[in-house]
This record gives structure tokens, sequence and C-alpha cells, in this order.
């Protein structure tokens, strides 16, 4: 996307040698945000046995580059507005790549300084998967939360580090998936790891478990 300028990018296509859905994921929403980028370069390297991936570990590259939160266009998860175009050509590029692929999922990987809900640690949005109002999303993200907490958390982390629901989606921000959620009508997830007292490797670790377990929920693996 975004070829011979700055904001360049690569999109992986990864097709399994059996037919069945196709899922996107996102990394690099925000440029200082490395875990869901590195997750996303994990999760390109496997192997599927159905279905197709698309996979932009990089979304808005410049901001990766510089290791900033936003590049000089502003943050490219606010220029999404359910009901109208994306505001930058960036933005309307992903939506075009996402639109294209028909997919069956989306999953936009995020991680946040504080953890959600919780009073140790600043405020942020850690540790949960926001699913959108669409089909069983909800329904989806609770097994993944459960499945994360039984084989990463417990007995290995304090209690506030147990994840969690967050809010459903449901297409009044101008974020990702609230657009795949009011546009599209498609399952979507926006996952958060917190930063807070936590390694690169175990948020990079967190987030590849979690876009694993809600891609094979939905037949792609």
């Amino acid at each position: 996307m975004q070829p011979n300028t700055a904001y360049e990018t690569e999109v992986f296509v990864i097709d399994a040698p059996r037919p069945g859905p196709t899922g996107v994921v996102v990394g690099g929403m925000d440029g200082n945000e490395l875990a869901g980028i590195e997750a996303a370069y994990r999760i390109r390297e496997q192997e599927l046995e159905r279905g197709t991936l698309v996979v932009l570990p990089e979304a808005d590259a410049v901001a990766v580059e510089q290791r900033t939160y936003n590049s000089p266009r502003g943050n490219l998860n606010r220029q999404f507005p359910v009901g109208q175009p994306p505001t930058s050509s960036l933005a309307k590029e992903l939506w075009n790549l996402i639109t294209s692929v028909d997919p069956n999922v989306v999953i936009d990987f995020h991680s946040s300084k504080g953890i959600w809900g919780s009073d140790l640690g600043p405020d942020g949005y850690g540790q949960a998967i926001y699913p959108s109002v669409v089909g069983d999303s909800r329904q989806i993200a609770a097994d993944t939360v459960e499945f994360m907490n039984e084989e990463y958390i417990y007995g290995a982390y304090p209690p506030a580090y147990q994840f969690t629901v967050g809010n459903t989606l449901v297409g009044d921000k101008p974020k990702l998936i609230h657009k795949v959620a009011g546009d599209l009508e498609r399952p979507g997830y926006l996952t958060e790891v917190t930063r807070y007292n936590t390694s690169l490797d175990t948020r990079i670790e967190w987030t590849t478990a979690m876009g694993e377990r809600l891609l094979r929920r939905h037949g792609i693996w």
C-alpha cells in the first residue's frame, strides 16, 4: 500500500491448501505499540491448513519507523468514520484492501500503558478484547479471554492482569473495528495488552496467542 511514499507498507496474503474463511490481521496502527507489529509478523509466518490470511504488520509505516503513537498525518485509527469514506489516503487504501478481500473477521492489535477496569498502574485499555457487535463476537472474545487466562495468567500474574472482555464496538467511533462492525457488519476484534510492568516479549506472546485463537474460532488455521 502507498507505494513510492514514506508510508509504503507491505501486505502479506497467505492462502492455505484448503479453502475457507478469510481473516485480516492489522498491526502498527499506532507506531509505538511494538507487540502488535511483531505478533502480526509471527502470525503471517504460520502455515495455514484452511482459509486465507491477509496480514498488514506495519499499517502506519511512518509512525512505526519513528516509534511514535501518531505519524504527521495523525492517528490512523481515528480515520475510519462509519458511513463515510476514510479521512486519509492511507486509511482509504487500508479500507479498500479490507473490503476487496471480503473478510469473515478482522483483528486489530494494540497495547496500552494501563489495564482496563483496574486501579493498578495508570489508566488504560490493556488486558482486554473489544469485540464488534456482530454475530457471536462477544462470546468468541469471552472464550479467548478464558483461554488466555488459563494458559498465561493464572498463577503467574496478579489478578489485575487477567484478561477481560471490553466494551462492545458498535460503530459509534471512527476506529477501524467500529467501521468493520458498522459498515461491513462483520466480526471484528480490537485486542489490547498492557505495557505496565510487562516485557515486550511477553506482550508479543500474548498478542500472538490471542490472534491465533480468534482466527481459529473463525475457521482460519
